[in-house]
């Protein structure tokens, strides 16, 4: 009870001291993220802070170097962490369209502070806890209209986020402009996020809040509300897949309102980060809309048009804006793109590789009319398909005059992927599976077919072992091989039986346009046997020719586990007199007569006896 009478003696005074100023705040705005660093459980605060420049100058705030936020749990709304972040930038921002702003009014600069912390911190954080992060400061701009009383309300921001068993970076929303709109004009104002992780996205509109803990939003001026915050003939709305907001301002001034963001990962809610802005209503300059349409008079709004899932289909559009020409000043045209899948399709959207057109045109007060090809190459955006697919597509246009204005070209494109023979791979010869032994080469051909002309085959191996040599291909003919190639070694007996695989695909794009074959290898050694070894007992090194050495005939080559490692020969007293690694070895000796021992080392077996020196 006392720490929240303190606070709000605090709250009071703050906002008493910034009422006497003729702009109560410099603070226009804000927003949390989190975000993965990709070190362990070392994540990241990022703080982006929007101030009124105009403020800064006139009343000497200085720019603090340091803020902090604080972590709580986010159940029992119990204070888990305070983190000190340090500013990193400070970025003056551009204004959204320079022929019609009143930089006087509102300059808006984007102080951004950084910090990292540890969430897999057990004093602090349960890897499966939800928390959320919050700042607040005292007191918003009192040149704000559609708040009650604005010089007494807090800014307090509010991001959500889970522990690390679920690994996740909230979404961040796109840097803002220094955003002015036109009184009685439809504008159109970007509040979409990116999301590293590609989590669905879901918008919606809120109030802003003057406290988290306990929570509190701003009381609006009569008539206003979080969902309808500045009054106009088309109200201001956000698109909840898009993020893009559309509204027709009747009335001037400073409004604030609220967005939020919530990220979903199969179907449950991970994480939300809420924006707190302000943006200002002028009234601006005459502006008329530029026009965007097919140049194939043929094709209209909402058509459906055919492009083949291989090879690349361009249409021509153009562009045209009255205004270049009329007041002779150059523009520029902006051109976003967006594609959606239909209700309940189970198909994958379509890519944005696959999809070739410019972000922009210039016009000049000569030339009001542009031109530019709208092409599809689904194949080449990597689009894999087994049945036709439809995309509703939207190009959006847009010009850089006051107020901006909006042009949409809607169509569909429908992905005929067509027919389509799969290739199909062999093996000649084709015995399976195929038995070598070692240090014999095995050599067979792997040959590939596909019954439509010009498509491109590749034929590869899937898994290549042991020093197997196969050249993986490609080859645009009707039919593809190559030759594989392998001499065992011992080493391949173990485990003696492989597996491999060789896939042949075509360039088709459709889902798995591949065939495989599979061939079984097993490696075998000659069998052997040293029975057959003349180990005799007496040499008589008289010179006579007969017996005048010692070796001992018929030891065979041998395998991998039995061969003939080496002998040794042994007087009677334990002393080495001949050792050889070769089975071909002729002793000759040289010592005194006498009973001498030998010793034969054949790998999986010792074998000993005598023999008799006697000249």
């Amino acid at each position: 009870m006392g720490k929240f009478f303190l606070r709000s003696l605090l709250l009071l005074f703050s906002c008493f001291f910034f009422q006497n100023l003729s702009y109560a705040t410099h603070i226009a705005g804000g927003e949390i993220f989190i975000q993965w660093t990709g070190n362990g459980n070392q994540y990241r605060v990022i703080f982006n802070k929007y101030i009124n420049e105009i403020s800064v100058r006139q009343y000497g705030f200085a720019t603090n170097q340091t803020e902090t936020v604080v972590f709580y749990e986010k159940y029992s709304n119990i204070p888990v962490k305070s983190q000190p972040l340090n500013l990193i930038s400070n970025t003056l921002l551009n204004s959204n369209s320079s022929y019609c702003t009143n930089p006087a009014v509102v300059e808006t600069s984007m102080q951004v502070y950084m910090g990292e912390f540890n969430l897999g911190d057990p004093s602090a954080f349960s890897p499966y806890g939800t928390y959320y992060v919050t700042w607040s400061d005292c007191c918003r701009n009192q040149d704000i209209v559609n708040l009650s009383n604005p010089s007494a309300e807090y800014i307090a921001l509010y991001t959500e986020f889970n522990g690390v068993a679920i690994r996740d970076n909230t979404p961040q929303f796109v840097p803002l402009a220094n955003e002015f709109f036109c009184r009685n004009n439809l504008n159109v104002l970007n509040l979409s996020a990116t999301d590293s992780d590609g989590d669905a996205l879901v918008y919606s509109l809120v109030s802003p809040r003057s406290s988290i803990n306990p929570s509190v939003d701003v009381v609006w001026s009569f008539g206003r509300s979080g969902t309808n915050p500045i009054p106009g003939s088309v109200p201001f709305t956000i698109d909840v897949a898009t993020g893009m907001v559309r509204f027709n301002p009747s009335a001037n001034g400073i409004y604030v309102f609220g967005v939020k963001v919530e990220e979903y990962r199969n179907g449950i809610k991970i994480g939300e980060v809420r924006k707190d802005f302000q943006l200002n209503v002028q009234d601006c300059p005459v502006n008329n809309k530029p026009v965007i349409a097919f140049k194939n008079r043929a094709i209209h709004e909402a058509d459906t048009l055919t492009v083949q899932l291989r090879g690349s289909t361009c249409f021509p559009i153009y562009i045209t804006d009255i205004d270049a020409s009329q007041l002779f000043i150059s523009e520029t045209i902006f051109i976003n793109t967006s594609s959606t899948l239909p209700a309940h399709s189970t198909n994958t959207p379509y890519p944005a590789a696959g999809f070739t057109i410019p972000t922009q045109v210039p016009l000049t007060g000569f030339r009001d009319t542009s031109s530019f090809d709208a092409c599809f190459d689904p194949c080449a955006g990597g689009l894999r398909l087994d049945q036709d697919a439809y995309y509703p597509f939207k190009i959006i246009i847009n010009d850089n005059r006051c107020p901006a204005q909006y042009d949409t070209l809607i169509f569909t494109i429908k992905i005929d992927v067509g027919t389509n023979a799969l290739p199909q791979v062999f093996i000649d010869p084709p015995a399976n599976p195929k038995t070598i032994k070692v240090n014999d080469p095995l050599t067979f051909r792997v040959y590939g077919t596909d019954a439509d002309p010009g498509d491109i085959l590749t034929l590869t191996i899937a898994n290549p072992q042991r020093g197997m040599h196969f050249p993986n291909v490609t080859d645009s003919s009707s039919t593809i091989s190559s030759t594989f190639s392998w001499t065992p070694n011992c080493n391949d007996l173990h485990p003696g039986t492989y597996d491999v695989y060789f896939i042949i695909k075509d360039n088709s794009c459709m889902v798995n346009p591949s065939d495989t074959v599979h061939q079984t290898i097993i490696v075998e050694q000659d069998e052997v046997s040293f029975d057959g070894m003349l180990v005799t007992n007496l040499i008589t090194p008289n010179g006579d020719g007969l017996n005048d050495y010692y070796q001992i005939p018929g030891i065979p080559v041998g395998n991998c586990d039995k061969y003939f490692k080496g002998i040794e020969i042994y007087n009677r007293w334990g002393a080495r007199v001949f050792y050889s690694q070769d089975r071909l070895f002729k002793w000759h000796p040289n010592v005194s007569d006498g009973m001498y021992y030998f010793s034969i080392d054949l790998n999986y077996e010792i074998r000993k006896g005598w023999l008799q020196i006697t000249q």
